[in-house]
């Protein structure tokens, strides 16, 4: 499965209306996803999450950008910010 597809149907689950970060798609990805995750990321942390955050900004019909950035735990457990969505 694509990393796309993976993230759609991370998505997809979410319920409308309400927000969710980049973390919590990574995580997700990581969880649900390892496999497709471990080959797209490839050792290159910072700049994979970058491209899944962009990935996801392209899913228009599914999210809704936000102006503001959201704090929440990444995958090492620290806080940081990141982009935020709204799930339409």
């Amino acid at each position: 499965m694509t990393i796309e597809n993976c993230i759609t149907k991370i998505i997809e689950k979410i319920p409308k209306g309400v927000m969710f970060d980049s973390h919590y798609v990574i995580n997700q990805l990581i969880f649900h996803y390892h496999e497709e995750y471990l080959t797209f990321a490839n050792n290159n942390t910072l700049s994979t999450h970058g491209f899944l955050a962009q990935e996801i900004s392209k899913l228009k019909k599914l999210v809704k950008k936000q102006h503001s950035q959201s704090f929440s735990e990444n995958i090492n457990r620290k806080g940081s910010t990141c982009a935020l969505w709204q799930k339409l």
